[in-house]
């Protein structure tokens, strides 16, 4: 998050073209499943997605990512 840059839309995005990816344990995470899941003590699984309010797929500000289905993803 320290990485990151505010928007004028309170959107935190990494100085970078893609969705920032994360290495932990040996495994990849994007950076935005890794913030929600660190921030707030869960382990969603392969059915849930972090989903963004604000339809920014680089965003990784905690106040701006949501768990959800893939069902409600859509």
């Amino acid at each position: 998050i320290a990485e990151g840059t505010r928007t004028d839309t309170g959107c935190i995005v990494t100085p970078t073209t893609a969705i920032r990816k994360v290495r932990f344990q040996g495994e990849q995470y994007a950076a935005y499943r890794f913030v929600y899941s660190v921030l707030n003590e869960a382990t969603p699984s392969f059915e849930d997605v972090i989903r963004h309010r604000c339809h920014n797929r680089r965003c990784i500000n905690p106040d701006h990512l949501d768990i959800g289905s893939r069902a409600d993803n859509k």
